[in-house]
């Protein structure tokens, strides 16, 4: 398996990266360095870190997400804005349609289980966190 992990260090020359993209399975990004896929034109299969170099540009990458895991991995979604609207939650023990999570509201899609493997988290607008824990 071929993985490339970007990170926040400088790039100035991305033709560089693209040699080593060929036959890449796996792309994973640590906060800053989602800026230099996103240049790139590449979507990370992962993103870890805890955001504090990351632009909110950057931060959207997509309002769709898919996870893969273990039944009864822990999965939380917490709002990053004021306000995430048409949250929907598929393949989890306490699904969601459509619903509207807010920064001063109930937090309802906390500690969530997974009751599949794959599962998937779909957003209209708004930014959301989502982690997953597994114990």
């Amino acid at each position: 398996m071929k993985v490339i992990l970007f990170a926040g260090a400088e790039i100035r020359d991305y033709s560089f990266c693209e040699g080593y993209m060929d036959g890449v399975d796996t792309v994973i990004c640590c906060d800053a360095g989602m800026r230099h896929a996103r240049k790139l034109g590449i979507v990370p299969d992962y993103i870890v870190g805890d955001f504090d170099s990351a632009s909110a540009e950057v931060l959207v990458i997509d309002q769709h997400l898919t996870l893969h895991g273990k039944v009864g991995d822990l999965v939380s979604t917490l709002p990053l804005s004021m306000e995430v609207t048409g949250i929907t939650l598929k393949g989890f023990s306490y699904p969601l349609t459509d619903a509207t999570l807010t920064l001063d509201g109930d937090y309802i899609a906390v500690s969530n289980v997974l009751a599949e493997e794959t599962a998937t988290i779909d957003i209209k607008s708004g930014y959301l966190y989502v982690i997953c824990s597994r114990d």
